[in-house]
């Protein structure tokens, strides 16, 4: 948990970078152009090769796939859960899109994978954990999220399936899956030209969230922010169990699920929101609600993971 706690300090600095920079450098600031420069780097660019760098060093463990369906189905109820409630509360559709994004999609990567081996250590929870992090996450996010940003985001562009799944972030995900469960490593030089492109993505990707948070617009959306708290943090995982005692599934399964469901807004759905033309300072905010909320709720929330877990 401590590393946990310096990994996110030290990344806090990007972050205090990106809310400054409008301040320091007015005159050349340019506060729209800007956050989606960096949102078009980071999702075509340097996410690509960090997914592909790391997919196809290793193959998933399969073994673990039961921890997935939990995963998989709290996803897609807080996803109707969330467009219910932007309905509810009358929001707009780039705000109804972002709110989609921000409670359905998860950080399972950053903040899941070592508040999993910290609450559930064991090679077995870990490799459910990278497992759920890949298939609901990620490839969930290139594909399903961004094709819930399009359809409700500003944009012009017509939804299509080329437009989903021929980019750059969905390929190198399928192509790191396909040569991982072939064992096929990808030769020296490329993996040493694409580890630093995917090493800035988290940098990056906070950065922008810096430029995108406004506090007081976030304060003006605290209805909407809070509402995807609640659904991000609780009723997810609360499905995330049902789903699983449902399916009669064990109990490492039940709480690798669970735990994994109950992570912060994903911060690249924030980036996928700006880009694709919905709130995304609403997507941004919630990021910057969840991260410390989610972390302080689990961390007191451990022992009833553990006792899940049997």
């Amino acid at each position: 948990m401590s590393t946990l706690a310096d990994a996110l300090a030290g990344l806090a600095l990007p972050a205090l970078v990106g809310a400054l920079l409008p301040r320091l450098k007015p005159d050349t600031f340019d506060p729209v152009r800007a956050p989606r420069l960096l949102a078009t780097l980071v999702t075509e660019v340097t996410l690509p090769a960090l997914s592909l760098a790391v997919l196809a060093r290793r193959p998933l463990p399969w073994s673990a796939a039961l921890s997935v369906l939990p995963a998989l189905a709290a996803l897609g109820i807080t996803l109707g859960l969330a467009w219910l409630t932007a309905r509810a509360l009358r929001l707009d559709r780039p705000s109804t899109g972002a709110m989609m994004l921000a409670a359905s999609f998860s950080n399972t990567a950053f903040v899941g994978l070592p508040m999993t081996q910290a609450i559930l250590p064991g090679a077995d929870n870990l490799a459910a954990a990278l497992l759920i992090d890949t298939l609901a996450t990620t490839l969930g996010l290139w594909t399903v999220g961004v094709a819930v940003a399009q359809r409700f985001g500003g944009g012009s562009a017509p939804l299509t399936p080329s437009s989903v799944l021929l980019r750059p972030a969905t390929l190198s995900v399928l192509l790191g899956l396909c040569l991982g469960a072939a064992g096929v490593s990808l030769p020296s030089w490329a993996l040493s030209a694409l580890e630093p492109v995917g090493a800035a993505t988290t940098p990056l990707a906070f950065l922008f969230l810096g430029m995108r948070i406004d506090l007081r617009g976030a304060w003006r959306s605290r209805g909407p922010i809070a509402a995807v708290a609640a659904l991000k943090l609780v009723a997810m995982p609360l499905a995330a169990v049902a789903v699983a005692r449902a399916a009669g599934l064990p109990g490492p399964a039940v709480a690798v699920g669970a735990l994994q469901s109950a992570m912060p807004t994903a911060l690249v759905a924030a980036v996928i929101a700006e880009q694709s033309g919905c709130d995304a300072r609403l997507a941004a905010g919630s990021v910057a609600v969840t991260v410390p909320l989610g972390v302080a709720i689990i961390s007191a929330c451990a022992p009833l993971v553990q006792a899940l877990a049997g």
